[in-house]
C-alpha cells in the first residue's frame, strides 16, 4: 500500500462485548491495520483521536457522555475515514451528512464491515498517491524554479537548450525572433528563439542585463567600454547603442 507500513484504526464504543467483536473482525482480517485504542466516552475519543491520530474511526453514535457527532465538533479539522455502528436508524441521514464510509445497524454483519474497512483502505491509499502526486510536482517545480532563476530555457523542436545566464554575452532582436549568443568552450555561439526583447527583457537577470538599444541587450559582465554609439564588449564584439540608453546606463554604473 502506497506510503503505509500500518493504518491505526480507533474503536469508538461503550459496549465492551461489541468492541471486543469489532477487534476481532479487524485482527482476523487486516494485517495492516492496527486497533490504536478502544475509547467509550466522548472526552476519551477525543483525547485518542488527537493522540494517535488513526487513519479509520468506527463510531457508535450514542457513547457515555453525549455522541460520537460531539466528537466530530471537537476534531473535524483532523482527516479520518469513518464508519458509525448504531442500534438507531435515525441518526442515519446524520451521519451521511459527515461524509461517513459507511453506516452500519447492529447487530453488525462481519462482511459488510470488512467490505466497509475495504473502502476506507482504498480511500486511504487514493489520498496518499494523490499526496505523493501533489509533492512530487511541488518539487519537480521548485527545481523547474530554481532551474530557471539561473538558466534561460530556449526550445527547440527537437531539444531543449538550457544556457546558464552568465554566458550570455548579448540578446539581438529580429522581428519575430531573438538571437542568445553565449559562451561555449571559450567561442561565441548563437542560438534562435521565439523569445520576444520584452519577454527577454522581464526574464534576464536586471542585477547582469542591460537593454542598450531597442534591438540589443547586453550583459554587463563583458563590457569593456561604452560611449553614445556604441558598447565595446569582450571577444571583439561591438553592438551600437542608443545614446539615451548610453547615458541611463552610466548613471547605473556611477
Amino acid at each position: 500500500m502506497a506510503g503505509y507500513k500500518q493504518i491505526k484504526l480507533l474503536i469508538v464504543e461503550d459496549e465492551w462485548v461489541i468492541s471486543r467483536y469489532l477487534r476481532d473482525i479487524i485482527e482476523s482480517h487486516f494485517d495492516s491495520i492496527i486497533v490504536c485504542e478502544e475509547t467509550k466516552s466522548v472526552a476519551d475519543t477525543v483525547s485518542a483521536i488527537h493522540r494517535h491520530s488513526p487513519k479509520i474511526v468506527l463510531m457508535d453514535i450514542e457513547l457515555t457522555d453525549g455522541s460520537c457527532f460531539d466528537v466530530l465538533d471537537q476534531t473535524r479539522h483532523l482527516p479520518f475515514q469513518k464508519i458509525f455502528i448504531t442500534s438507531y436508524s435515525e441518526h442515519a441521514l446524520k451521519a451521511i451528512k459527515t461524509h461517513a464510509v459507511d453506516y452500519h445497524l447492529k447487530p453488525i454483519n462481519e462482511k459488510d464491515l470488512v467490505r466497509s474497512v475495504e473502502r476506507c483502505i482504498e480511500n486511504i491509499e487514493h489520498e496518499e498517491i494523490v499526496k505523493l502526486s501533489q509533492q512530487r510536482s511541488a518539487t519537480a517545480a521548485k527545481a523547474q524554479k530554481k532551474e530557471d532563476e539561473n538558466f534561460l530555457v530556449v526550445n527547440k523542436k527537437t531539444e531543449k537548450i538550457l544556457i546558464e545566464y552568465s554566458r550570455i554575452v548579448y540578446v539581438m532582436s529580429h522581428n519575430t525572433y531573438t538571437t542568445v549568443f553565449y559562451l561555449s568552450k571559450k567561442q561565441v555561439e548563437s542560438v534562435r528563439t521565439s523569445i520576444s526583447m520584452k519577454r527577454m527583457e522581464d526574464m534576464l537577470p536586471v542585477r547582469h542585463f542591460f537593454r542598450i538599444h531597442n534591438r540589443y541587450i547586453i550583459n554587463t559582465n563583458y563590457i569593456d567600454s561604452v560611449n553614445s554609439s556604441s558598447a565595446m564588449l569582450q571577444y571583439d564584439i561591438t553592438i551600437p547603442v542608443n545614446a539615451e540608453k548610453a547615458k541611463l546606463f552610466k548613471t547605473r554604473i556611477a
